[in-house]
C-alpha cells in the first residue's frame, strides 16, 4: 500500500479502470438496458446474409450514420468469440479508456493523474445503467483528444486543421454529442486565447461538423420509420426546477439518496485533501494569462450551459441534454484537480475508496441482471430460430432496479436472429434496419405500451412472446390472458415464453392492421383480475 500511494499515479488509473470493468467480464451480463440491443444489431451485421439467420429481404445494412462504432466493433469481435462475451470486452474497453483518458488529459494540463478514478461514479453512473454504450465510447474518445483540440485551440495550423477534422469525424460517428462536445471544448479554448488571424481556422472543423449534423439529417428522413417520424414530430423539454433537482441522479443514476449522496461527496472530498497553497514562483498571471491557465473550468461551465439550455430530445434522440453533463464533470475535475503529485496519502486514499464505493454502490444491480440473463439463457433454445419475437413487461416493477427489467430479452435477436419488435432494427441510423416494405410500424407503435398488445391479432405475426412479471402472482393471470392464442412453453425465473398456438405470418409478412374491436392483453388481464 505504500508503494502504490508513492506511485506517480501512471498504472494506478488503468489499474483503477480493469477493476471497474471486472464486473462486466466475470458476471452474466451488465445491467445496461440498451445493450442488448446493440450486441442485437452488432448478431445481425455478423449474420448479414444468412438465410438460416434472418429470412431473406428482411434487412438492409444502413451504414454510415453516427452511434455505429459500438455494433461495428461488437460485430468485429463477435467473429472470434461468442457474442456476449464480445459485448462485454467492447464495454469494458470503454470503461477502462474512460478512466485511462481521463489520467491522459489530467497529465497533459499538468494535474495529478490519481484524480482519473474519480470518474469512476460517473463511468459507471446514469449512462452506464442506461445502456448508452455509443455515447460512454464517444466520452472516452474525447477524453483522450482533447489534447489535439488544446494544442490546436492555442496555435491554429493548416496541418493541425487536418488532425482536428479527423478527430471530429472519430468522434461524431461514435456518438454525436461526442462531436458536439468537442465543438464545444475547441471553440471555448480557441475564445480564452488571443485572437489572430489563424483563429479562423478554428471555424473549419465547426462548420465540418455542422454539415456532418445537417447531411445525417437528411439521410435519416430517407430512411424513417413511423415510430421514429412520429418521436421526432416535436421537439421536447424538461423545465430547469426538473434538471436541477435531478443533475446527481444524471451523473451517478438514480441511487437511493445517501447512496447518491456518497458518490458526490467523495470526488470533491479527495480533491479538498489535494489541495494545497498553488504558487506559479511567477509572480501574479495577467488576465489572458489566468484565463488559459484555468481553461478547463471555463469548458466545465459551457458544457454545463449545454445541459441546461438543451431539450430532452430533438430529432430521434432522447435525453440529449443529460449528455453534456458527464464530460461537464469530467472538465470541472480536471480545473479542480492538484498540480503533479502532492504526495497527500489521505487524499489518494480518498480516491481508492471512490472506487470501491461505486463497486459496492453497483453490485446489487450486477447481481439482478445476471439472474435475469441466467434465467432467460434457459428460455432461448426453446425458440426457433429466425422467428419474430415481442419483448413485454407487466406489471408493478422494482423500484430499486435500474435498468430496463424487461431489456435483458432484448438479447433474444443476439441468440435466435429472426425479428424482433420495437428493436433498434427500426430507427434510422442503425447500421442494420428492416426494408421499407416488410416493417411492421403499426405493431411497433402501438406495443410501446405491453398492455396495448393484442393476442388474437399480434400472435398470427408473432410466434413467440417473452413476458417479464416482477411479480410471480400475475403468472398464472397473464398465461389465461394469452388463452387461446398463445401457450406457455417455458418459464424461468421472473420470465414466461409463450409460443403461438395459431398460424403465424413468416417475419417477413407485411403489415396489417387489428381489429378495433380486439380486447387488449391489459384489458384480458385486468377482467382476469376481477373475476
Amino acid at each position: 500500500m505504500v508503494r502504490l500511494m508513492a506511485s506517480s499515479g501512471r498504472a494506478v488509473p488503468w489499474a483503477a479502470g480493469v477493476a471497474l470493468a471486472a464486473p462486466v467480464l466475470v458476471t452474466t451480463y451488465p445491467p445496461m438496458s440498451d445493450l442488448p440491443m446493440y450486441e442485437g444489431i452488432a448478431a445481425l451485421l455478423r449474420h448479414y446474409g444468412d438465410p438460416a439467420w434472418a429470412p431473406p429481404g428482411l434487412y438492409l445494412l444502413n451504414l454510415g450514420h453516427p452511434q455505429q462504432l459500438v455494433s461495428v466493433a461488437i460485430a468485429a469481435v463477435s467473429f472470434v468469440l461468442p457474442s456476449a462475451l464480445a459485448t462485454k470486452l467492447v464495454v469494458a474497453a470503454i470503461i477502462i479508456g474512460m478512466i485511462a483518458g481521463m489520467a491522459h488529459l489530467l497529465r497533459y494540463a499538468g494535474r495529478s493523474p490519481w484524480a482519473a478514478l474519480l470518474l469512476a461514479p460517473v463511468t459507471l453512473g446514469w449512462a452506464f445503467f442506461r445502456g448508452f454504450a455509443p455515447y460512454q465510447m464517444g466520452m472516452a474518445l474525447l477524453l483522450w483528444t482533447v489534447p489535439v483540440l488544446d494544442r490546436f485551440a492555442e496555435r491554429p495550423t493548416a496541418r493541425g486543421t487536418g488532425a482536428v477534422l479527423g478527430v471530429v469525424v472519430l468522434l461524431f460517428a461514435a456518438h454525436v454529442v461526442a462531436g458536439a462536445c468537442a465543438v464545444i471544448v475547441l471553440t471555448t479554448l480557441a475564445v480564452l486565447r488571443p485572437l489572430r488571424w489563424r483563429t479562423m481556422l478554428v471555424a473549419v472543423p465547426v462548420a465540418v461538423f455542422g454539415g456532418l449534423v445537417a447531411v445525417e439529417r437528411i439521410r435519416e428522413a430517407a430512411v424513417v420509420t413511423r415510430l421514429s417520424r412520429d418521436f421526432a414530430a416535436r421537439t421536447l423539454w424538461d423545465p430547469l426546477p426538473t434538471k436541477v433537482m435531478s443533475l446527481v441522479a444524471d451523473l451517478v443514476a438514480p441511487h437511493p439518496i445517501g447512496t447518491r449522496a456518497l458518490l458526490m461527496a467523495l470526488p470533491f472530498l479527495a480533491v479538498a485533501l489535494f489541495a494545497v497553497p498553488r504558487s506559479t514562483g511567477n509572480g501574479p498571471l495577467s488576465l489572458r494569462g489566468s484565463l488559459i491557465e484555468h481553461r478547463f473550468a471555463f469548458v466545465a461551465a459551457a458544457l454545463l450551459c449545454a445541459y441546461f439550455a438543451l431539450p430532452y430530445s430533438i430529432n430521434y434522440g432522447a435525453l440529449l441534454y443529460v449528455r453534456f453533463l458527464g464530460p461537464a464533470f469530467a472538465f470541472l475535475l480536471v480545473s479542480l484537480a492538484p498540480r503533479g503529485d502532492s504526495g497527500r496519502p489521505m487524499a489518494k486514499a480518498t480516491c481508492l475508496v471512490t472506487i470501491v464505493a461505486t463497486l459496492a454502490a453497483v453490485a446489487p444491480q450486477f447481481a439482478d441482471a445476471s439472474a435475469q440473463h441466467r434465467a432467460l439463457a434457459t428460455l432461448y433454445p426453446r425458440i426457433q430460430p429466425g422467428s419474430a419475437a415481442v419483448l413485454m413487461h407487466l406489471g408493478a416493477r422494482d423500484r430499486e432496479q435500474m435498468f430496463d427489467p424487461a431489456s435483458p430479452a432484448h438479447r433474444v435477436l443476439a441468440e435466435r436472429g429472426g425479428r424482433l419488435v420495437r428493436s433498434f432494427t427500426e430507427f434510422p441510423s442503425s447500421p442494420v434496419i428492416v426494408a421499407a416494405d416488410k416493417r411492421w410500424d403499426e405493431s411497433a407503435v402501438r406495443l410501446q405500451v405491453a398492455g396495448a398488445f393484442q393476442p388474437s391479432h399480434d400472435m398470427q405475426r408473432m410466434r413467440y412472446a417473452l413476458v417479464h412479471l416482477w411479480d410471480a402472482r400475475l403468472a398464472g393471470v397473464v398465461t389465461a390472458a394469452f388463452a387461446p392464442e398463445g401457450r406457455v412453453i417455458g418459464s424461468a425465473g421472473e420470465w414466461l415464453l409463450l409460443e403461438s398456438t395459431v398460424p403465424t405470418m413468416p417475419p417477413t409478412a407485411p403489415e396489417s392492421s387489428p381489429s378495433p374491436s380486439a380486447q387488449t392483453l391489459q384489458q384480458r388481464v385486468d377482467l382476469l383480475r376481477r373475476i
